[in-house]
């Protein structure tokens, strides 16, 4: 992939398409996730930070830069974040291996919020559902990237101070999708965080309808962050 890409290797992302790359996510129930693994074998803002299958939207798989006009038009898309600076440094020989560090500068608009928790059973079967809600009143859904509720550094309590940086909007057909990432404020590090989830949103594309993220990015606040 690399031979074909001819482009830099940033922990499993690649640096010409890195805001497109930024926006996998972690789908299904909380029953089907997993702590995040320790130690860890790249950065948060790394898909190889998970222990699970991720998933893209088909607009970003499908997409070639390199290809002809005709092959493949991409639809309209547009992006909030601009990513600064991103460093990455190999745990081996291997620069396609394990990572020991690797840091993302980012900026973007941000809105800060609370993480909220709620439970719900089907069949018999517990699953955990979170949003962050802000002080307008909006409420977000958050795709987890591993189980929030286990032991030790990772867990994420309800009423954690919660920052969303809004990333992308993309069409697809007749769906909008609104992607932002979910980080947590890494304690040691003033301005440092940690990625945790995401929020994407899909709906149908309409003139009529709202910006269903308008509202809470309304009064966000263009800030540069460093995820690790």
């Amino acid at each position: 992939m690399a031979a074909r890409r001819k482009s830099a290797y940033l922990a499993g992302l690649w640096e010409d398409t890195l805001i497109d790359n930024l926006l996998w996510y972690s789908d299904g129930s909380s029953i089907y996730k997993r702590p995040r693994p320790v130690p860890r074998a790249a950065p948060t803002w790394s898909w190889a930070s998970i222990d699970r299958f991720i998933s893209y939207s088909d607009e970003i798989l499908l997409w070639d830069p390199e290809a002809p006009d005709w092959y493949y038009e991409r639809e309209p898309y547009k992006n909030f974040a601009q990513v600064e600076e991103c460093t990455v440094i190999p745990g081996g020989v291997d620069e396609f291996g394990s990572v020991s560090q690797g840091k993302l500068r980012i900026t973007g608009p941000v809105a800060t919020g609370v993480l909220e928790r709620e439970t719900k059973v089907h069949k018999g079967r517990e699953s955990v559902i979170h949003h962050v809600l802000f002080a307008s009143g909006g409420k977000l859904p958050v795709k987890a990237d591993y189980l929030f509720d286990e032991p030790g550094d990772d867990k994420v309590l309800p009423g954690a101070e919660i920052k969303c940086l809004q990333m992308s909007w993309m069409q697809s057909g007749r769906f909008e999708i609104f992607v932002s990432l979910v980080l947590r404020p890494v304690s040691s590090a003033p301005g440092v965080y940690e990625r945790i989830g995401c929020v994407r949103i899909d709906m149908k594309a309409s003139p009529s309808l709202e910006d269903p993220v308008e509202s809470v990015y309304r009064s966000a606040v263009e800030q540069t962050v460093i995820i690790v």
